[in-house]
């Protein structure tokens, strides 16, 4: 327990107690915000099994590291027949993003994998982000 919902939990349970004490574990909650981490992906057709192979075992890869949530894929094809690929992989925090990040980082020196190069030999293009969830705009 915290400071909060132990100074709280030590005061008699009233039914406005019991509403503070609820309302204060939901804005810890909040507090401590999923990390949203996308990438969206320009894959030229001839590159595509080859990109999809990577992608897999990446997202094999992160699910088994502490703090990952979930995890999503979308495709589309572009007017040129490109693959438009976004993926968006859930952090439960900051904390554990930024540790998923040194993990895959670990993993790709133990497998002898260069992104840059991968990227450039598949003539991928990426854009990269991390985002919060906000309930209104």
């Amino acid at each position: 327990m915290n400071l909060w919902t132990n100074s709280l939990a030590t005061k008699s349970l009233g039914a406005k107690k019991i509403t503070e004490y609820f309302i204060i574990n939901w804005m810890l909650e909040r507090i401590k915000m999923h990390q949203i981490f996308i990438d969206k992906f320009i894959i030229p057709e001839s590159s595509l099994d080859e990109f999809s192979e990577r992608m897999n075992y990446n997202r094999e890869f992160i699910k088994k590291i502490s703090g990952f949530v979930q995890d999503k894929v979308y495709k589309s094809i572009d007017e040129q027949g490109n693959s438009l690929i976004i993926t968006i992989a859930e952090w439960e925090d900051e904390l554990s993003l930024t540790k998923a990040k040194e993990l895959v980082q670990n993993e790709y020196k133990r497998i002898n994998f260069n992104p840059p190069e991968f990227m450039s030999k598949l003539n991928v293009k990426m854009e990269r982000g991390t985002y919060q969830e906000i309930d209104t705009y």
